[in-house]
């Protein structure tokens, strides 16, 4: 039962953190709305086919917000990824076996929210710059990981 109840602790903080850093990002830089005059636009009921003034109106209304999202996706971008490898460099290297799920909670957590970023990023942010940041995060965990075996090293040598 124990090993079932560290299971769903680990899980818990891995599906937590993602979220809690989703909702963060939109908290404090929320993502654009539509105009109002768009919004009223695109909602207005057609009787029939669209007139092509009023199809106009809508293509450039559905492009506008397009390129709005698109900003707003790679800004929030980079900031999602730091987010995820900080909570998997914490997860691996600052928290005990004693904290039991809470470091791999973090570590799948932090893997979920790069996920994130780069999924939801990826037609925004020039691949070059999606491919760079990505390699930083590779050589990142890299450096982690070879930290946290040199600390469990010494560790099972006590």
């Amino acid at each position: 039962m124990t090993t079932l109840v560290k299971l769903g602790l680990l899980v818990a903080i891995a599906a937590v953190f993602p979220l809690m850093v989703g909702l963060g990002v939109e908290a404090f830089y929320p993502s654009p709305k539509m105009s109002e005059k768009c919004q009223t636009i695109m909602n207005r009921p057609y009787a029939k086919e669209p007139t092509q003034a009023e199809q106009t109106a809508m293509d450039k209304c559905n492009k506008d917000f397009e390129k709005e999202m698109e900003t707003y996706n790679r800004n929030a971008f980079i900031p999602i990824t730091i987010i995820g490898f900080v909570a998997i460099a914490v997860g691996a290297l600052y928290f005990s076996e004693a904290m039991g799920p809470v470091a791999p909670g973090l570590v799948f957590g932090g893997l979920i929210t790069i996920l994130y970023g780069a999924g939801r990023s990826f037609a925004a942010v020039d691949k070059r710059w999606l491919f760079l940041e990505l390699v930083v995060v590779l050589v990142g965990l890299v450096l982690v990981t070879r930290r946290y075996l040199q600390v469990a090293a010494k560790t099972s040598k006590k």
